[in-house]
């Protein structure tokens, strides 16, 4: 009976482990990812009501140029706001390519890194380890960047996409938001 009881203690703090792995590389990705990006959503309109500005709509085309960039970013390694292909090189390329409006276009780039310690600009030591977490950290850099944060509280954008994508090799989250002006 106590080799029994072993064991259950055993498999019990096995689930309770792999639950806390922030993310998978199987099908549960997408899943996190959606979660991660609801959360960045989320605090992308806590930011804009804060100055007193309606929320961002989700606009498909928006969504379809942001996933294409950060697949891009990801694929080649790269962290750019300009791809070297002429259909594909700028924001307002891409959303026209997936058959939105091009006219008023903005974007955010930004990555940061999970279950790896990063030291912030205080100096002080910290480690990704939810998906609320991941969110912050991305949010955050934006909000602390003159230009991304201009992005951000523009009155103007109405309409918005975000994607996010993970390099396994480098426990790094990267994340592209797409702002339109419909």
């Amino acid at each position: 009976m106590k080799y029994f009881f072993f064991v259950i203690i055993s498999i019990s703090a096995l689930v309770s482990f792999a639950q806390q792995e922030l993310f998978h590389n199987n099908e549960k990705l997408t899943a996190e990812l959606k979660i991660v990006e609801d959360l960045v959503y989320k605090k992308i309109d806590s930011l804009r009501a804060k100055k007193k500005i309606s929320g961002l709509i989700k606009n498909q085309y928006l969504v379809k140029a942001a996933l294409s960039h950060v697949d891009w970013m990801v694929e080649k390694g790269k962290f750019s706001h300009i791809q070297n292909k002429s259909k594909t090189k700028t924001p307002q390329n891409r959303v026209k390519l997936v058959g939105g409006n091009d006219s008023f276009v903005g974007e955010n780039i930004a990555y940061t890194l999970f279950d790896i310690e990063m030291t912030n600009k205080k100096g002080q030591q910290y480690i990704n380890k939810s998906y609320e977490a991941v969110a912050n950290d991305l949010v955050q850099m934006w909000r602390n960047s003159k230009g991304h944060y201009k992005n951000i509280i523009t009155k103007d954008y109405k309409s918005t996409g975000v994607a996010l994508a993970v390099d396994f090799e480098k426990n790094k989250v990267y994340a592209v938001q797409v702002f339109g002006g419909e």
